[in-house]
């Protein structure tokens, strides 16, 4: 009998940046929120990890701010480098992706903010929930 097997396309409508700064979750929204057309809230905690989003209305695209560490655990434990993840979903333009990487970057705490590979990612399914 054939073997089946399913393939996830997450990172078509996906994109990833990880982000280092000593800044708690709350202090980051906010400056992401400051620099950017956004309104970063706080949701539901995502599991045990503090999540901010913003949705656009009428669209499928959001944005969210995800903490990669809590008190048990990590979100991404290939990346324990990085405090955050900063997400778009259901993609933007390119043009507007150098805009928001720029200013991000502009924030003065954000030491780094790259961008990650989601196909490459181990632990890519948990990016999946929302």
């Amino acid at each position: 009998m054939a073997k089946k097997t399913l393939r996830l396309s997450i990172a078509s409508n996906v994109q990833l940046w990880g982000l280092c700064t000593a800044l708690r979750d709350y202090r980051l929204a906010w400056f992401i929120n400051n620099n950017l057309p956004l309104e970063l809230t706080r949701e539901a905690d995502f599991y045990t990890f503090s999540h901010f989003a913003h949705r656009i209305k009428n669209t499928d695209t959001s944005f969210h701010l995800l903490s990669n560490r809590s008190t048990e655990e990590l979100l991404l434990p290939e990346k324990k480098d990085f405090d955050y993840f900063f997400m778009v979903r259901n993609g933007i333009e390119p043009e507007y992706t150098a805009t928001l990487i720029s200013k991000i970057k502009g924030i003065g705490p954000v030491l780094l903010i790259q961008p990650l590979d989601v196909a490459k990612l181990k632990t890519k399914t948990v990016l999946l929930a929302e």
